[in-house]
This record gives C-alpha cells, sequence and structure tokens, in this order.
C-alpha cells in the first residue's frame, strides 16, 4: 500500500482521480471519484454505509462480497468500516509475520467488487481484534500459532494498510448535523481476565 496526502480540496465538491502505477508489473490506469465534506456549518442530509467482518474465506465468490455492489449501487456519502477488516488469526495462511499480514490486506483489498466500490465510495477505518492480532487481543497478547508475530507489529501495520493519518484518534463532520469521532480503543483495552 502507499498512502499520500492530498490538500487544499474545496468542500462539498466532486474530484476525480486518475491513478496509475509502475513497478514490477504495470496494472491498467485506474479511474474513480468522491465528493468532499461539505462545510461545518452545512444542514445537509447523510448517507452513510458501515460494514464489519469480512473473511476472506467466507466471500461470496471469487469476485469478493456482493455487499460491496449493493454500497456501490447505494452510493452514500461514504462508507464506515468498523473492524475485522481481514482476519489475521482464522483466515488461511495464519500470520506469522508482517509479510503475511500484508499479503490478507492486498489479496482482500485486491478483489473485483472491494476495489470497484472503493473506487467511488470514500471510506474510514477502524481496527478490531483480527486485523490487529487475534480474538479478543489485548496489548501483550500471545497467540502461540502466530508466533514470532506480535499485537504490536499488528498495531504498526494496520495503518500502513488504511488511511488512518498520524493520530489513531480521528473525529470528523459532515455538516452540522453529523460528528463521527473513530476511537482505536484495541490499542489501549486491559486484558480480557482482568478485574473490572
Amino acid at each position: 500500500a502507499h498512502q499520500f496526502e492530498v490538500s487544499g480540496l474545496s468542500p462539498a465538491t466532486g474530484y476525480s482521480f486518475l491513478l496509475e502505477t509502475k513497478g514490477r508489473r504495470t496494472d491498467g490506469k485506474l479511474t474513480g471519484s468522491f465528493r468532499t465534506a461539505p462545510p461545518e456549518d452545512a444542514v445537509v442530509p447523510i448517507d452513510v454505509a458501515m460494514l464489519s467482518c469480512q473473511k476472506y474465506a467466507e466471500r461470496d465468490d471469487q469476485r469478493g462480497f456482493f455487499v460491496y455492489d449493493a454500497i456501490k449501487q447505494f452510493q452514500p456519502h461514504h462508507l464506515l468500516s468498523v473492524g475485522d477488516n481481514v482476519y489475521y488469526d482464522s483466515d488461511d495462511p495464519i500470520v506469522n509475520s508482517t509479510a503475511v499480514a500484508r499479503h490478507h490486506w492486498n489479496r482482500m483489498y485486491s478483489l473485483d467488487r472491494v476495489s470497484e466500490c472503493l473506487r467511488v465510495v470514500p471510506g474510514y477505518w477502524v481496527k478490531d481484534d483480527h486485523d490487529c492480532y487475534s480474538d479478543d487481543c489485548y496489548p501483550g497478547m500471545v497467540t502461540p500459532k502466530m508466533a514470532p508475530f506480535t499485537f504490536q507489529e499488528g498495531l504498526r501495520v494496520f495503518p500502513t494498510q488504511v488511511p488512518l493519518g498520524p493520530s489513531p484518534y480521528r473525529r470528523y463532520r459532515w455538516g452540522r448535523g453529523l460528528e463521527i469521532f473513530l476511537l482505536e480503543g484495541r490499542d489501549y483495552r486491559t486484558a480480557n481476565n482482568a478485574p473490572d
């Protein structure tokens, strides 16, 4: 994944983009579009699609998940993916290195249905247990089948795969009526067996 910041965009404006990559293989040019959020004082409607728990082994067919076709057809202002974007601990191959973790992201987000949708529906991502390390994970947890990969390595991989920005804590507004806070609680949670 390669991330870069785009600045100087106007609010409530549609933009189109063309992306071309060069490297070991030649890919065709990718086009897409998005619309920026309205000014914070604007009174405007909003449509949001939200999803979670997309396991590669349980996709609908070789092209991905039908829900992405529905989201694309719905044309929401944006997508909110609230965790378990990939499954490090229960989708083959089990993640045991940063390279295998990146394989999970590349495999998921190169599925046709997923990539076609995300070229026209912008998104926000939050991590949960399976796309950080393993089921119900917390700092310091050890899952032997994933060794030598660790919880801390999972925290480092996530922001390289999604447009997270410099801080795991984010907020955004959509006009006057909606403000969303995205809190990455997985990073600092206590162990599941800790006293209440």
